[in-house]
């Protein structure tokens, strides 16, 4: 299906290149949920290549997240984090906070992957100072999940319980199998 729109949004003279990258952002996701890594990776870095500098920033931020994610499911760490910076630097130069919050958690999810709990740490302290009040519950609890991961990485298992039992309950009635699943998975180390 998205394939088809794209195809068909590129055979327009006048496409909309922001809405054409925004749909490969989707398809790469389609892609990655099947474990299409590398399609996934391919139609996104042509996207960006064709089209990188026509597209507006926040447009870009959000696919060299996306590339970023991307690089980190398949262990290139050092891609991953230089794609997640380079969408926070388009972010901070377009002014979106939110944009800046999600580039800032990405990198702490990283670095976390990583075992880098203290850079991790002032990624997230980043990302807090830029939401500030602005999270909704669902955003509160994706920060707590990557806070209980630091608090264990860190040593502090009962701070990581604390946390992830926050995460658990922000987002127990939502649709996010992959945040609950690490919550669980800090709460029940926590415990050994």
């Amino acid at each position: 299906l998205l394939e088809g729109c794209l195809a068909g949004m590129r055979a327009k003279p006048d496409r909309d290149l922001a809405k054409t990258v925004g749909y490969t952002v989707y398809l790469s996701y389609a892609y990655a949920d099947r474990g299409d890594y590398g399609h996934a990776t391919a139609v996104l870095t042509e996207a960006l290549r064709e089209d990188a500098e026509e597209i507006d920033r926040a447009t870009r931020s959000t696919a060299y997240r996306a590339l970023s994610r991307l690089y980190a499911v398949t262990g290139q760490t050092p891609l991953a984090v230089d794609y997640a910076r380079h969408g926070l630097e388009l972010a901070l130069a377009e002014g979106n906070e939110w944009d800046q919050g999600q580039s800032h958690l990405l990198l702490a999810h990283i670095l976390l992957d990583d075992g880098q709990a203290d850079e991790a740490g002032r990624e997230l302290t980043a990302a807090r100072r830029t939401f500030g009040e602005r999270l909704s519950g669902m955003d509160e609890g994706f920060v707590a999940v990557e806070e209980a991961r630091r608090a264990l990485q860190s040593g502090d298992p009962e701070g990581a319980a604390e946390r992830a039992r926050d995460a658990l309950e922000l987002l127990g009635n939502l649709s996010v199998p992959g945040q609950l699943g690490e919550a669980y998975l800090v709460l029940a180390r926590s415990y050994d």
